[in-house]
């Protein structure tokens, strides 16, 4: 499930990225990775943690898509 959504995050935040720039794509990303390990925390149950996880993975690679892009 991760694998998938790590994909899904440097497609969609590629093309945030091609919008909106990609220093606001970064600043962006490290807050949704921010926010989903923050919440991996208080997860009360295994279906809440994947839940975070899948939210912190967004954010993790939508940030590596933004800095490749630089290159």
């Amino acid at each position: 499930m991760l694998l998938i959504c790590w994909a899904i995050g440097g497609i969609a935040f590629g093309k945030v990225a091609d919008l909106i720039g990609r220093k606001r794509t970064m600043q962006i990303t490290i807050f949704v990775f921010a926010i989903g390990t923050g919440l991996c925390a208080i997860s009360l149950n295994i279906w809440m943690l994947l839940a975070f996880r899948i939210i912190a993975s967004l954010g993790t690679t939508g940030d590596r898509s933004a800095a490749s892009m630089a290159l």
